[in-house]
């Protein structure tokens, strides 16, 4: 399994409507046992964390199972705790129905 397929694995485990943020996955990705050593060995020898959890984030928003949750017609963003305790500001996603 790569990390796109680990991705897009996590996704469809949430129920159709069910709102997530990219920190969501993340946590999924680096805390369960399935896909923990997929989300270790990920990341490019040159690549910061930052770097690596946007692309990660870029998997989300590529994704064919996913849309936007808008607000007022824009993407609803929300602010979440990354993995150093930082509030971050994130775009929400939902599972297609």
């Amino acid at each position: 399994m790569d990390l796109k397929d680990a991705v897009e694995v996590i996704i469809k485990s949430f129920s159709s409507g069910d709102c997530f943020d990219s920190h969501t996955v993340i946590d999924e990705l680096r805390n369960n046992s399935e896909y923990s050593d997929v989300y270790i060995h990920g990341i490019k020898a040159d690549e910061s964390i930052k770097a690596y959890h946007s692309r990660i984030a870029c998997l989300i928003r590529d994704s064919s199972l996913v849309e936007s949750v808008q607000d007022s017609g824009s993407d609803l963003l929300i602010k979440t705790k990354n993995v150093h305790g930082n509030l971050t500001l994130n775009h929400v996603w939902k599972l297609k129905s």
